[in-house]
């Protein structure tokens, strides 16, 4: 736990250091650079099981969506003040507490999951 706190603190400061002088799609790209030295070693096995052509599309539409989401919060932090971004960030927590719910709503819908006793009240 402290180890994350750190670690989000620490990208906040970097990138409210560089500022603007960083672009935001590089900073993101850095991002995911380290994120994938922490990755590695659950990565290769997973990958060495091989998955089903629509499972990999659903990855890489989950990866670019992410990536734009990345590359818009990095804009987004070297522009705004630190309160903002700290308030910003307690809204996300607040709001975390209903995104289990959303998740599954959004997975019946989208995914056609079928719903069951024991996925539905997992978030309750």
């Amino acid at each position: 736990m402290l180890a994350s706190g750190l670690s989000f603190v620490g990208v906040t400061g970097t990138v409210r250091h560089l500022g603007t002088a960083l672009p935001a799609a590089e900073g993101a790209f850095l991002r995911f650079g380290f994120g994938l030295l922490f990755l590695l070693p659950v990565l290769v096995p997973a990958l060495r099981t091989g998955y089903a052509p629509r499972v990999w599309r659903m990855f890489a539409a989950r990866g670019a969506l992410h990536t734009a989401a990345v590359i818009l919060w990095f804009y987004a932090m070297a522009r705004l003040t630190v309160a903002d971004v700290t308030a910003i960030g307690y809204l996300n927590r607040s709001a975390s507490r209903s995104a289990p719910r959303w998740s599954l709503a959004s997975g019946l819908r989208c995914a056609g999951s079928s719903p069951s006793a024991w996925r539905s009240s997992a978030p309750w």
